[in-house]
């Protein structure tokens, strides 16, 4: 027998994965985090020694995502990075998409850019990162699954329902500029600052050893 659900756009008051595993009968809490299989762990070690970054405090940005209305401000991406190489000392690792065609150029000015990569590819670079940061994407989602420590910005989507879940990612958010202007599109430095973001990472990189 065949069973059809809708595609949930929100119209329940629950977390996205929550609504489909009610809909094939699982319960809920039934989360799944993602193990790299050996040849992809290999890959992303290579990786980490072809660039250089064998002992270094990376981090991972992805600034883009599929609906230009769930992106932050990309002077906030580009001030973050600064912050990183002229405080931390250390690489920057900025994942562009599809949706990010053309931006590459852009991006170079603030750190290394890998925009053509498999999605095993890009777990293992999450899952070597020191730090992430990025918008409600499926680059988000994928950072939670592998383990990877740091936030995801959001703004006119609700984290309460699209917030990635498992490892260490944490919502960054600014409740009350969005119960004033719920109806506004992408996410300004006005809704949320640039020193929200980076007091947010300069803590969890204290947290978790980084160099000053």
């Amino acid at each position: 027998f065949i069973a059809i659900f809708p595609i949930f756009s929100g119209q329940t008051e629950c977390h996205a994965s929550a609504y489909y595993l009610r809909c094939i009968g699982e319960r809920e809490g039934l989360y799944f985090s993602l193990r790299l299989g050996r040849e992809w762990q290999q890959w992303g070690e290579e990786y980490w020694r072809r660039n250089g970054w064998s002992s270094s405090q990376i981090l991972v940005m992805q600034p883009g995502s599929g609906g230009a209305r769930k992106r932050w401000a990309p002077e906030g991406y580009e001030r973050v990075a600064q912050w990183w190489l002229n405080t931390k000392g250390q690489p920057v690792c900025i994942l562009l998409g599809p949706a990010e065609a053309g931006e590459e150029a852009h991006w170079k000015r603030f750190g290394h850019v890998e925009s053509s990569l498999e999605l095993a590819q890009v777990a293992s670079i999450l899952g070597r990162a020191t730090l992430y940061i990025g918008n409600d994407s499926g680059v988000s989602h994928l950072a939670g699954a592998v383990g990877a420590r740091g936030g995801v910005i959001f703004g006119p989507t609700r984290p309460e329902q699209w917030r990635p879940l498992g490892g260490a990612i944490t919502v960054v958010r600014n409740q009350t500029y969005r119960n004033e202007n719920p109806n506004r599109e992408g996410i300004s430095l006005e809704e949320v600052p640039v020193e929200q973001v980076i007091d947010f990472l300069d803590q969890r990189s204290r947290n978790a050893g980084g160099a000053d």
